[in-house]
């Protein structure tokens, strides 16, 4: 991606402070990138987001577009693809950038195509239920399960979500790449994310050197989740 190697996209990854800051953190890792490397602070986009949820817009009475002039459902919740859009731009014309962000369904070859975009970065949403949890390879080698699926309280009462969702920004897309599973058996692990999983910022970190990769198998099926707003979802964003 970019002409950058694998070790140098690794230093790109910052660790979530918050469950549902994937996005936020995607975003942070875009925006950087698209500036050539000088870095933003991500934790500040989380803030930008909270500020224009959809929750916040109906306490004041003002429609709330869920999908597009808002970019969050609620603070601290979920933030929608079409969200993760609009908060790409708040985000940059802070920092007087200019980009153009949209989310749109997506395929895998239009996803390898975009890598070899110029001043292209390009953002995925993932889901998946306790049942199917996919598999990704971290910095060290090993094949993980991705979390269960988190709950929250509501007046005191703890509910889970219907699903998982993360949202990562593919780096690399390398055919050659493998893994191995708990059986021993190798698969194809093609993708590879900058994930917010992790600090890949300084030598001494695990999330240093290495990206994220995960199986084809697991990519496509996690990525085909319909996650209520649709399957395939990817946030397209480009310096302008």
């Amino acid at each position: 991606m970019g002409g950058l190697d694998e070790a140098t996209l690794s230093t790109y990854q910052r660790q979530q402070r918050e469950p549902n800051d994937s996005p936020a953190y995607a975003i942070g890792a875009a925006l950087s990138y698209l500036r050539g490397g000088r870095m933003v602070d991500y934790a500040t986009i989380t803030k930008l987001a909270n500020r224009r949820s959809s929750a916040l817009f109906s306490l004041f009475f003002t429609p709330a577009i869920l999908f597009g002039m808002t970019t969050r459902l609620w603070p601290g919740g979920p933030i929608a693809p079409r969200q993760q859009a609009a908060l790409a731009r708040v985000a940059a014309r802070k920092r007087r950038m200019k980009v153009d962000s949209t989310a749109q369904a997506g395929t895998p070859d239009a996803l390898v195509r975009l890598l070899q975009e110029p001043d292209t970065a390009v953002i995925v949403t993932l889901g998946w239920t306790d049942k199917e949890r996919p598999a990704i390879m971290e910095p060290d080698g090993d094949l993980i399960g991705f979390p269960p699926v988190a709950t929250l309280y509501v007046v005191g009462n703890q509910v889970k979500y219907p699903f998982g969702v993360h949202s990562m920004m593919l780096a690399a897309y390398d055919p050659n790449k493998t893994a191995t599973e708990t059986d021993g058996d190798v698969v194809a692990a093609p993708w590879g994310f900058i994930n917010s999983w992790v600090n890949g910022h300084d030598h001494d970190l695990i999330g240093y050197g290495n990206l994220y990769w995960m199986p084809d198998e697991e990519f496509r099926r996690a990525w085909s989740f319909n996650i209520l707003v649709g399957s395939h979802q990817m946030v397209v964003i480009r310096a302008v």
